[in-house]
Order: structure tokens, then C-alpha cells, then sequence
């Protein structure tokens, strides 16, 4: 069977993908930054949530955290 380039391009990319979260994984995030939000002012104060949004410009890795 032959494979298409669309095949081998999109098998580049898998390879890429997981060397990239191997990237981020090793990263120490030194130079990562964050942005505090919320959604408060619910009709039910329990609905209300607070979270910060990080951003580490060396791995590009993005994740959001929850506050409890």
C-alpha cells in the first residue's frame, strides 16, 4: 500500500507533538508567567470560581490552575 504525503506529513507532525510535550515536561517554567481570573457573581456564590492562567514563553506551554 502506498502511503500519501498527507500521511508522512501528518506523521512528522505526531513526531514533533510528542517532542514537544517531552520539551515541556522537562521544562523548569522559570520564566513563566500568569494571569489571575474569576467568574464571580453568580446567582450562586458556591459557582464561583477563581483560576490563573500560565504562560511559559521558553516551551510555550500554556495550562490553567484552579484555586480551591
Amino acid at each position: 500500500m502506498r502511503v500519501s504525503k498527507a500521511h508522512k506529513i501528518q506523521a512528522e507532525i505526531d513526531d514533533l507533538n510528542i517532542q514537544l510535550h517531552k520539551y515541556q515536561e522537562a521544562c523548569k517554567h522559570k520564566r513563566a508567567t500568569y494571569e489571575s481570573d474569576s467568574n464571580t457573581g453568580n446567582y450562586d456564590p458556591h459557582s464561583d470560581c477563581y483560576w490563573r492562567d500560565y504562560d511559559c514563553p521558553t516551551c510555550l506551554k500554556r495550562w490553567r490552575v484552579y484555586s480551591e
